[in-house]
């Protein structure tokens, strides 16, 4: 028998076209991932000029932000599902249309805020299709041996997008007017889509399951309302009716998604993926880091600019070093992963994060730099020690085919922790900064400048450069209620980062390289990385006393009784009775088993997945392995091995339909998938390529190879 070449199984399947030009790929989603997250801060340090320049208002700065953040954070779901149905490079290429339109627009035509608001929405749109796609088609593209790296790269550039958008919006400020901001979008969009063209693959769920309007619809409603209840809640006060009321409306519409997913037969997002302990501690990662990322650009861009007084591009570039540390930190975490395990290095990253934290928390007003800037490494080495390993738990708690969904949950628990972020620590940035300011207002001081004063520390400074010779005092004095207010804020932030380092600690995954959904294992490895016991020469591989082989116990013999199930691992013996290799398997019941082409199939069930298992017969070598959840099928009804293929027949979940699935034998990848009314009735009969099918009172004929009924 031919051996299957180890490149290929290295290579999970991937063609060799698209790996050889994987990196050039990962090049090409970074560069569209930075984009979309410098378009999330650049606008941060043009606020006054939009003032100077279209005399914009205070609520229109403030939907400038706000308008891209909620499109963008409400749609992700959505977009990252229509990427998995209809695929994620068009999925890229779209939205990197659209948000090259509406930035364009901005540069050529926008005479009002109300211009830059509108045009902000749509580009938001833009961006929902393309962040999801750009993580999506990195774990297509990557074999699994090298994906947590590059996931780590992701990640850094994903951080470094807001720091990026910073410098270069205020270098453009300050040479060119205020539309260069939009302008520089458009090469980046340019160099991205005709890239793109040539270097991405294309990528879909197989499944090609009819999309869930219902679900989307209700998604978009519950994060567009909790996104805005959580932006403005420190605008509008959290107790006023409008706050109050959206929020209360969009955690009611989440409900309803909830119960909806879970009732739908196409679900956009299994509610079992939840049932995953690494997929929930991923998210909780991911959401706690960006909420200590975004708090911390949100204070200390007014601690730098106001209280040590830099420039908006001096305070850009003043938050490299973080940038340093998530570049440190993010592509090596995979290595120290592979080495000590996930939960320890997440916990030390979280804990650098809290502790940077709870340093920026003793910061004075007249305190150097060079504290901010050793923190801030620190820091940053913590984020990329955290995100990377995070997002690919993420990633590998689901199946291969819902990776455009996977995709926009972690980019969804970025927006939400950044909000909440801004949020929660602008609000006692807020509360504690009033109150301090007020101890210090000289006596006389006129109810209006008063006022002004308590709405910021830039304005107490603009208050206090018209107050003559006590304005000096003044300011001062403005400076540390503002750092008294800020070690509030971090204080906060280090403790709830402390609690999330516990809680990981204890429940995430130290293992997070798993094959899974149609993986391939290192070759010569099992799942639990015991090695296929040979038998020596001249003498039998000592085991145990068989169990008996009954359907509930065990898989039936095959061959003559040469292949079984005995105490968790199969056996393969010969003809004299001898052991000639073993190998463990996974927990479950072992329910279908096939020998055929010099391979053996092996179906294992437990109560919430069905795990298909593919064995080289002569060496016990796996091959590949394949993870169904709960959610997507009841139990493996048959097997079937022809040629280069395996045919899977599963019982659908709502116990009235059968999927059918055929993976080939080099790698696993799914060739065609097919779901039919009714479900397998009796033993299937195989010849000359196709199956003999009784479903539901009706015999069809499968052909193996192409998948058609007759």
């Amino acid at each position: 028998m031919s051996a299957i070449p180890h490149a290929a199984l290295e290579r999970d399947g991937i063609p060799e076209t698209h790996y050889r030009r994987r990196w050039w790929t990962l090049a090409v989603l970074t560069l569209s991932l930075v984009m979309v997250v410098m378009a999330n801060s650049s606008l941060n340090v043009a606020m006054p000029t939009f003032v100077d320049a279209l005399g914009t208002s205070d609520t229109e700065l403030q939907w400038i932000v706000d308008a891209y953040a909620l499109v963008f954070g409400g749609l992700l779901l959505t977009m990252g599902a229509l990427g998995d149905r209809f695929g994620r490079k068009g999925a890229l290429q779209v939205g990197l249309v659209i948000f090259g339109t509406a930035t364009l627009a901005t540069a050529l035509f926008a005479e009002s805020g109300t211009h830059i608001i509108v045009n902000r929405a749509i580009m938001g749109i833009g961006a929902a299709l393309v962040m999801p796609a750009t993580l999506s088609i990195l774990t297509t593209v990557f074999p699994r041996e090298e994906r947590g790296k590059a996931i780590g790269i992701w990640a850094a550039f994903a951080g470094l997008g807001g720091m990026i958008g910073l410098i270069s919006s205020g270098w453009l400020l300050e040479h060119f007017a205020w539309r260069s901001v939009f302008w520089l979008n458009v090469p980046i969009v340019t160099a991205s889509l005709v890239a793109g063209w040539w270097l991405i693959p294309t990528s879909r769920d197989p499944d090609q399951a009819p999309l869930d309007i219902v679900g989307s619809t209700l998604s978009i409603l519950a994060l567009g309302g909790l996104l805005f209840a959580i932006i403005e809640g420190p605008n509008e006060g959290w107790t006023s009716p409008l706050i109050l009321g959206t929020g209360l409306a969009s955690l009611f519409v989440l409900g309803v998604f909830v119960w909806w997913e879970r009732r739908s037969d196409h679900p956009m997002l299994p509610m079992e993926f939840f049932s995953e302990r690494g997929f929930n501690a991923g998210t909780i990662v991911i959401l706690l880091t960006f909420f200590a990322m975004f708090a911390t650009f949100f204070v200390l861009t007014q601690y730098i600019q106001f209280v040590q007084g830099f420039s908006p591009l001096e305070a850009g570039i003043r938050f490299l070093p973080l940038g340093l540390g998530m570049v440190l930190g993010a592509p090596n975490s995979d290595r120290l992963v592979r080495r000590l395990g996930a939960a320890p290095v997440v916990t030390v990253g979280l804990v650098l994060v809290a502790g940077g934290l709870a340093s920026l928390a003793l910061l004075e007003a007249g305190d150097a730099y060079w504290r901010v800037g050793t923190t801030f490494v620190l820091m940053g080495f913590g984020m990329g020690l955290s995100m990377a390993p995070a997002t690919t738990v993420i990633m590998s708690s689901i199946p291969a085919r819902k990776a455009g969904v996977g995709s926009s949950m972690n980019d969804t628990a970025r927006e939400v922790g950044g909000a909440f972020g801004i949020a929660i620590l602008g609000t006692i940035l807020k509360d504690v900064y009033v109150t301090k300011i007020r101890d210090v207002f000289p006596a006389g001081m006129p109810d209006a400048a008063k006022a002004t004063a308590e709405t910021g520390v830039g304005k107490a400074l603009a208050v206090a450069g018209g107050m003559g010779p006590e304005g000096a005092a003044f300011a001062e004095a403005a400076k540390e209620a503002f750092a008294s207010a800020m070690a509030a804020a971090f204080w906060t932030a280090s403790a709830i980062v402390v609690v999330a380092a516990i809680i990981v600690f204890t429940f995430f995954p130290r293992r997070i390289d798993r094959p899974e959904s149609g993986d391939a294992p290192r070759p010569g490895t099992t799942l639990d990385d015991s090695p296929a016991t040979p038998a020596p020469h001249g003498g039998p591989v000592p085991s145990p006393a068989p169990v008996p082989v009954t359907p509930e116990r065990a898989a039936p013999f095959v061959a003559s009784a040469d292949f079984g199930v005995h105490d968790g691992r199969l056996v393969a013996r010969g003809p004299d009775g001898r052991t000639l290799w073993s190998q463990a398997v996974p927990p479950g019941t072992p329910t279908e088993a096939v020998l055929a082409n010099g391979h053996v199939a092996l179906a294992i069930q437990t109560s919430g997945e069905a795990r298909v298992l593919l064995h080289d017969a002569t060496t016990g070598r796996r091959v590949w392995s394949y993870l169904w959840k709960s959610h997507a099928i009841g139990r493996v009804a048959t097997l079937a091995l022809h040629d280069d293929r395996l045919v899977v027949a599963l019982e659908g979940r709502r116990r009235t339909q059968t999927v059918l699935v055929a993976h080939a034998i080099a790698g696993g990848d799914v060739l065609w998938r097919k779901t039919l009314e009714g479900v397998v009735d009796g033993a299937p009969r195989r010849y000359n390529g196709a199956l003999d099918l009784r479903l539901g009172g009706k015999m069809l004929h499968l052909e193996m190879t192409t998948g058609r009924i007759r």
